[in-house]
């Protein structure tokens, strides 16, 4: 698709013709001449700032217009919930296998998992968006564990990260948790064939296809909790108890069949409703961080 500015004016009175002037890097240039209304610029340049002016034409007068400035710069879209991301974790490193994290959202959350998972290099398995992948893998104890500035539960929340299942999976799982905010889980069951908010909830259908980067995202509304895999809701709980844990973590498990096997990109706590509480398109690009 051509890029091109549309500009447009109205007359007032009788011309002979219109000229279109613009000034790009502090010089006025005659880019046209009509007796149309409107005039299609089609020689502009990404990342550039114009000005424009219409002169309206009669024998030897010209009378101008105003100015009007046109800047073709990428316009820059930050993140509307910035202050209210509570974690925001990369699988990016300087050098590959690291077992540093760093929390990058405003709260600077630190970790506090003796046996946190690996970020391993994009050679053991192709990342999302993030420079490598955090690799849970199957072993006891393996998590990433976190503690929020603010009491998790409170508020309504949205949780969310890109996963990957493996192919063939290190053991059977049970109960592996995939999101644990102290009280209130969402665990894999059977495989990885089955989800369940572990509060007084029945299992639904997990939606995992192994071998391929997926979305999952856990939100809070009022007293509903609802899952969804690339947008999809897929499930969900009512629970009226109001939870005040400060507990973060991912992957925990007491053994083998109860951690998490996984690859993992872009781990993100909203306090708030980030997305359409029927449905929505996941993100298509790395999260952002401002």
């Amino acid at each position: 698709m051509s890029k091109n500015v549309q500009l447009g004016w109205t007359q007032s009175s009788f011309v002979d013709e219109f000229v279109v002037d613009r000034k790009s890097d502090s010089v006025w240039e005659r880019i046209g001449v009509t007796q149309n209304l409107y005039y299609f610029d089609e020689s502009i340049e990404k990342e550039k700032e114009y000005i424009y002016r219409v002169g309206a034409v009669r024998g030897t007068q010209v009378q101008y217009s105003a100015e009007l400035s046109v800047s073709t710069h990428a316009v820059v879209v930050n993140d509307p919930f910035w202050r209210s991301v509570e974690l925001l974790v990369f699988a990016d490193a300087n050098e590959f296998p690291s077992s540093i994290f760093i929390d990058s959202s405003l709260k600077n959350n630190t970790f506090s998992s003796s046996e946190t998972p690996q970020i391993v290099s994009p050679s053991v398995s192709a990342p999302r968006f993030d420079n490598g992948s955090i690799y849970f893998d199957g072993t006891s104890g393996n998590k990433l564990v976190s503690f929020t500035a603010d009491t998790i539960g409170k508020y309504d929340f949205t949780v969310e990260c890109f996963l990957k299942i493996p192919t063939i999976i290190a053991s059977s799982p049970l109960n592996v948790v995939l999101f644990d905010l102290g009280g209130l889980s969402l665990d894999f069951n059977s495989n990885y064939t089955t989800l369940a908010i572990r509060y007084y909830s029945s299992a639904f259908e997990s939606k995992v296809v192994r071998g391929i980067w997926q979305h999952f995202c856990m939100m809070r509304i009022g007293n509903e909790f609802n899952v969804y895999v690339d947008g999809l809701m897929i499930g969900g709980a009512t629970i009226s108890d109001r939870m005040v844990q400060q507990k973060f973590a991912m992957g925990e498990g007491s053994s083998p069949n109860r951690s998490l096997n996984a690859f993992v990109n872009s781990i993100r706590f909203t306090k708030g409703v980030r997305y359409n509480v029927e449905g929505f398109t996941p993100p298509n690009e790395k999260f952002q961080t401002s």
